[in-house]
C-alpha cells in the first residue's frame, strides 16, 4: 500500500468513515434494479460540488468496494432511515435498498431509492424516496 493510500485510511478513520478502509469505488450504476442490503452508510460533505451533501455506503457480500451518490432524493432517503436507526439504536445492516433511474417529465434523468426492512420482509410506503 502507497503512502497516499495510509493517508487517505488515517483521515477515514478520524472522519467516521473507518468502514471504508481498504475499498475502491465501485460502479453505482451496476447497482440500479437490484436490491442490495447495505453494511453501513454516511452522509457527507462534497469536496467537489459547492459542499453539497453525498451518501456513502457498502452493501453486504462486497469487501472491495464502496458506492456514493450525490442525488439529493437518495441523500434525503439515507437521512431519513438513518435517523430512524439512531432513534430505535438500530444499525444499517438491516436495510435493503434498490435504487432505479427515472426521468422527468422535462426529461431530466435522476436517481430515486426503495428501502425496505430486511427483518419484516416487508417494503415501506409505496412511493419511493
Amino acid at each position: 500500500m502507497s503512502l497516499k493510500d495510509r493517508i487517505k485510511n488515517a483521515n477515514r478513520e478520524g472522519s467516521g468513515l473507518g468502514f471504508l478502509r481498504g475499498r475502491e469505488k465501485g460502479d453505482f450504476e451496476k447497482l440500479i434494479g437490484q436490491e442490495v442490503a447495505l453494511e453501513n452508510a454516511a452522509i457527507v460533505q462534497s469536496n467537489y460540488n459547492d459542499g453539497a451533501e453525498n451518501v456513502i455506503f457498502t452493501i453486504q457480500g462486497d469487501t472491495r468496494h464502496y458506492y456514493r451518490s450525490c442525488s439529493s432524493i437518495v441523500v434525503n432517503g439515507f437521512k431519513e432511515i438513518a435517523e430512524g436507526l439512531e432513534e430505535e439504536d438500530l444499525s444499517w445492516d438491516m436495510i435493503g435498498v434498490t435504487f432505479s433511474r427515472v426521468k422527468s417529465k422535462n426529461g431530466r434523468a435522476y436517481y430515486t431509492a426503495r428501502f425496505r426492512d430486511l427483518r419484516s420482509g416487508v417494503e415501506g410506503e409505496e412511493e419511493a424516496i
